[in-house]
């Protein structure tokens, strides 16, 4: 018995250590350079002193584990993963658009994407459609296969697959709740018999979560370790990073908006600009909500399908457009400030209450619009929260992929370091 635990103690320091190295390694900043982004190293290499004291592991089993994985798991010059290790996937799925899938290295590099896309005419052509649950991972097994066959990439080099729901996900079998076509489904165990996948792990997240996730480790050169995310897209979602580590709360729906009616002065101020009424009635934006039953609800009013058809008629027109339609266009701009103003008002308790480093306003509408909204955002808040100004409010960066990098991030956090630990050689 005394042996066996020695043995789990040693096996637990390794995990300990491989965890620290590759943690550091997924800290990479993006930078974009004539277009096109550029993951850059971390910012200061790490030290067998440094990985020692974040492990809790003493200098000489660092240096004989460093010594030992040196040019197999790890880089032959420095303590980090070495990038060819592993391979992880990452996966969104939404009832609202197509499916996207990203294959990366270990160290978070992205290297291939599909999407699903309407094949339409020449000018619709890059329009993203709904899709029914079956065809959406017929497309997801299939993008898995391309990817990994150009990359001449094998399963068993597969470290795991992060999954991207939109909504809360809800036990073991990671259904999303309020999810849309995935909402009795579950997409994780589906996958897996699809692609015949057993032994390699996969794991399910809400986009909010996941694209919080995302842009904390890619969206920037300063990492919050108290972040506050609104996801501003399809839907108006939010998530809460609470040190370093994603809060989902006892259901998973910490940090959600609530269904909030606009102030009575913003309602008047639209019925009485006949300009603003008719984006509103175009958008049927004053309908009663199904969830609270309000007219003119936070919910019913900001989402990008509705800017959309209040904008266009359309219902899914891409956020790029929707804000070049604001930025040429007063009352467009007007109604998105007054967007603005409701997300604000209604994340305001929560910056009050948790006191974050940062709040991101992302997703697909929040990245592209912030810089015509950031002021009645920030005002909203203000009203409310009395902390604010010790909170740095800025746009995502991360784009339109942000879910998918999200659960690629998901999958390197959840699995490479366990998938690491059995390549170390003996």
């Amino acid at each position: 018995m005394a042996q066996r635990k020695s043995k789990n103690v040693r096996e637990d320091s390794v995990l300990r250590f491989l965890r620290v190295v590759h943690e550091h390694s997924l800290i990479l900043r993006e930078a974009s350079k004539n277009g096109e982004v550029e993951l850059q190293s971390p910012v200061a290499t790490l030290t067998q002193v440094d990985a020692a004291e974040r492990a809790g592991l003493s200098r000489p089993s660092v240096a004989s584990y460093a010594q030992r994985m040196r040019g197999t798991v790890l880089d032959e010059n420095r303590l980090a993963v070495r990038p060819t290790s592993g391979y992880a996937l990452g996966v969104d799925l939404s009832d609202t658009h197509g499916a996207r899938v990203a294959l990366s290295d270990i160290s978070g590099k992205i290297l291939g994407t599909r999407t699903a896309e309407e094949k339409g005419t020449e000018d619709e052509s890059d329009k993203l459609h709904p899709q029914r649950a079956s065809e959406a991972l017929a497309f997801v097994e299939e993008a898995i296969h391309e990817l990994l066959e150009e990359a001449s990439i094998g399963t068993e080099q597969v470290i795991g697959v992060g999954i991207s729901l939109p909504g809360p996900v809800k036990g073991h079998n990671q259904m999303g709740r309020d999810a849309g076509i995935w909402r009795h489904l579950s997409a994780a165990d589906e996958l897996a018999r699809r692609l015949g996948w057993e032994d390699v792990p996969f794991a399910t997240q809400s986009d909010s979560y996941l694209s919080a996730l995302a842009e904390n480790m890619w969206g920037g050169e300063y990492v919050a370790t108290h972040t506050l995310f609104v996801k501003w897209s399809a839907q108006l979602r939010s998530a809460i990073v609470i040190d370093g580590n994603l809060y989902v709360g006892h259901s998973g729906t910490a940090g959600e908006l609530p269904h909030l009616k606009f102030a009575e002065e913003t309602i008047e101020e639209i019925k009485g600009n006949s300009e603003l009424a008719a984006l509103v009635e175009r958008g049927k934006l004053d309908e009663r909500c199904p969830v609270c039953h309000e007219r003119y609800c936070l919910h019913m009013v900001a989402p990008l399908r509705s800017i959309s058809l209040a904008f266009t008629g359309e219902p899914n027109e891409r956020a790029s457009r929707l804000v070049e339609l604001a930025e040429i266009d007063l009352w467009k701009r007007r109604l998105l400030e007054i967007a603005a103003s409701g997300i604000g008002t209604a994340i305001a308790p929560l910056v009050e209450a948790l006191d974050p480093e940062s709040v991101i306003i992302g997703g697909a509408l929040g990245s592209r619009a912030f810089p015509l909204i950031f002021e009645d955002l920030t005002t909203a808040i203000s009203e409310i929260a009395t902390r604010d100004e010790s909170v740095a409010v800025r746009g995502g960066r991360v784009g339109e992929m942000t879910s998918v990098r999200g659960a690629v991030a998901l999958a390197l956090l959840e699995f490479a370091p366990q998938y690491l630990r059995h390549q170390v050689p003996d």
